[in-house]
């Protein structure tokens, strides 16, 4: 049988043959710090189908990979490192069964050749500013480099990856197709809608004095519905928050100082310079005074108030401004340059998408940006044709591209400088954070009074007095809350108690208290109810409490507890309503007999979509699926809702659309289903079916 017919009849198996490479990530990423990892035990940090994963051998390919790496971080490495181990424990074999494989001939092609692979036309872009790429120049730089054996064996390694990935994954998505029939029944859940009748008997006809639940039901029901009940292995953390944040005092001795700032400000030869050596803290774009998307600021662009924005804009030219405080951040700014600019600009543009992070698609997308850029300068008639084909910007398609007149600073920088100092008609390729756009400034109007700034930005930081009042208050709360109770008591005084969701043992970041590994390492090694003090999250310290730790599968009753409870209570009223519609008559006879029995109503219910909801039903996806594969006319049986019991009367389906929707569904269809056969998609099941058990977080 040929591989393709295998992966057909054993996908769910070979699916588990795909792996994610790591290793481009690391030419790509940026860090520094010594290794420094040593261990004085040997703990199992890991289980890989089945083999325990020891630290010393993950310490192992950490340190290889420094050697390759040298700039990468201990996050970075002990991340690869792992990526690296499953790849030799559980795909690496698969591939060799395969026969998927790199030979020496296609690297050298790949690294040297004439058409090299995206990596290497990376690794040596320096070379070629002009952008013509050429074999000979790459062949005479490794043979007089010295650290051409580096290079070659960094890019033999990723391009080795990157090619098998990219042989197996081809594989794969040729293996995968929509059958016809399974397409058709998605087609029909898309597309189908059902009208139809029905009388309702909601459960709270039912009291709930009349209903028990005990403990064994509530267990009973969550072993039943294990896969939805059942914990992730992680921690609960309760925290209360002791802000760090300067006192008015703090504040005001802070501007004074910054007010000291502007002679020598004004005096500056490079206030530009001056400016950058002197800002302390760069606050987010929205929380700026100053638009940092234009180059010349308007009173529209600047954020400040009215008042501040006219001293700013009639300051004679040289003269510093300030200082003003501004969303917590204080201000100077000297006018450098005053003139006069368009209100707003009419631009036309192709959005080529890319991902700077790979080399390979950036690559590719500045050569078709630019390709477009060139043919459009001698031919703009191709314009229109261009947006339809190419660009991403969902936005402007149907406008041919075209964005109507907009204000300064309302596009990111290198857009807006394009579209407002651009010559008119000219066409050229812009970089933004969102890809390569080809770019046309049509029209400008308006003309405004604008000046172009120098500034100061500074954090206002807390005093030593005011860091010691909040690190006693802490350290009071941490040593008076050693009990649940009392926790919650004190807590009472500073806000309250935050809970964050359940954390991953392994997790980088918490939510709500951000990027903090001591936090982390203390909770995967403290006993339930332990309480810590932490300083530096943020501008805050915490006094945090490990609430809950969880064992992967296991079933926590008490987080559940109201949910299952309900449900349970759903069930048991359900069979006193189904009761009661069997002593009067039965779901089999006419809708309008049996609601005239049980004093309900019969309703009407008009183009209800497959799990979802319809106009004078509501969202009931149960009851409403359970109608698309019958057929019209009375079913008669009594449906389980989210509301109540069901008895319904189907009374005529939606017309689906004609057949040529339906080929191009099934096209789009099966596109899905292989963009769903991914990495990350395969890691996660893995873990969740325990092949896979991370346990790093113990040498962190």
């Amino acid at each position: 049988m040929s591989i393709i017919g295998t992966i057909r009849n054993k996908f769910t198996w070979l699916l588990l043959l795909l792996v994610g490479f790591a290793i481009l990530a690391f030419l790509l990423m940026d860090g520094s710090g010594p290794n420094g990892n040593l261990f004085g035990a040997n703990p199992t940090v890991g289980n890989i189908d089945g083999s325990k994963v020891k630290a010393i051998s993950l310490q192992k390919r950490m340190t290889e990979l420094k050697d390759l790496y040298p700039n990468a971080s201990d996050d970075q490495l002990r991340t690869t490192a792992w990526n690296d181990l499953i790849d030799q424990q559980i795909f690496s074999p698969r591939f060799e069964d395969l026969g998927i494989a790199v030979t020496k001939e296609e690297l050298s092609e790949l690294i040297r050749g004439e058409n090299p692979h995206p990596y290497a036309r990376q690794m040596f872009s320096s070379l070629f500013p002009d952008g013509q790429y050429n074999a000979a120049a790459v062949n005479e730089f490794l043979q007089t480099n010295e650290n051409s054996e580096m290079i070659v064996q960094q890019l033999t390694t990723a391009i080795t990856d990157a090619k098998i990935d990219e042989k197996y994954s081809s594989l794969l998505r040729n293996g995968i197709n929509a059958p016809k029939w399974v397409a058709e029944d998605e087609f029909v859940k898309e597309y189908k809608t059902v009208d139809f009748e029905y009388v309702l008997l909601p459960y709270t006809l039912v009291d709930d004095s009349e209903i028990t639940v005990t403990d064994a039901e509530l267990r009973a029901y969550a072993e039943e519905n294990k896969t939805k009940y059942a914990s992730d292995e992680g921690f609960i953390l309760q925290y209360v928050s002791f802000e760090q944040k300067p006192s008015k005092t703090d504040t005001t001795n802070q501007l004074v100082e910054m007010q000291s700032l502007k002679t020598e400000f004004a005096e500056a030869q490079n206030p530009e310079q001056f400016a950058q050596s002197q800002t302390t803290i760069q606050p987010n774009r929205n929380q700026l005074a100053i638009n940092t998307n234009i180059e010349f600021q308007t009173k529209e662009t600047l954020n400040t108030n009215d008042e501040q924005a006219d001293k700013i804009l009639n300051a004679e030219t040289g003269s510093v401004v300030g200082p003003f405080v501004h969303n917590g951040f204080a201000y100077l700014t000297k006018v450098l340059e005053k003139t006069t600019i368009a209100d707003s600009a009419k631009v036309r543009h192709i959005l080529i998408e890319t991902n700077p992070a790979d080399p390979a698609s950036y690559a590719t997308s500045k050569e078709l940006a630019d390709s477009l850029a060139e043919e459009l300068r001698t031919d703009k008639s191709k314009f229109n044709d261009y947006v339809q084909q190419y660009s991403k910007d969902q936005g402007s398609i149907e406008s041919d591209g075209v964005y109507e007149f907009f204000p300064q600073g309302q596009m990111v920088p290198e857009f807006n400088t394009a579209a407002f100092n651009n010559d008119l008609g000219s066409i050229e390729v812009v970089e933004t954070m969102f890809g390569f756009h080809i770019l046309e400034p049509i029209s400008r109007k308006g003309n405004s009074q604008a000046v172009k700034l120098a500034t100061i930005v500074k954090g206002f930081n807390a005093s030593k007095e005011t860091l010691d009042n909040a690190y006693n208050q802490a350290k009071t709360f941490e040593r008076e809350s050693t009990s649940e109770q009392e926790f919650v008591a004190n807590a009472a005084d500073y806000g309250g108690i935050k809970t964050t969701p359940v954390i991953d043992p392994n997790a980088n970041t918490i939510s709500g208290i951000g990027q903090n590994f001591q936090v982390i390492r203390w909770a995967n090694n403290a006993k339930v109810g332990d309480v810590k003090y932490f300083s530096n999250t943020g501008n805050n310290s915490i006094v945090a409490r490990l609430d809950a730790k969880s064992k992967a599968g296991e079933i926590d009753l008490e987080a559940n507890r109201v949910e299952l409870t309900n449900e349970i209570k759903k069930q048991k009223k359900a069979e006193i309503l189904k009761q009661r519609i069997e002593e009067n008559g039965g779901a089999s006879q006419e809708l309008a007999t049996l609601a005239s029995k049980l004093g309900r109503q019969v309703q009407q219910a008009t183009e209800a979509k497959f799990g979802a909801s319809g106009e004078g039903v509501g969202y009931e996806p149960e009851v409403i699926s359970r109608m698309f594969f019958s057929s019209e006319g009375k079913i008669d049986e009594v449906l389980d809702g989210r509301r109540g019991l069901y008895v319904v009367n189907v009374k005529d389906f939606g017309t689906l659309p004609p057949e040529n929707n339906f080929e191009q569904y099934k096209t789009q269809f099966t596109s899905s289903m292989r963009s769903k056969a991914n990495v990350s998609a395969l890691i996660s099941q893995m873990k969740k079916d325990g092949i896979i058990k991370d346990e790093r977080y113990k040498i962190r």
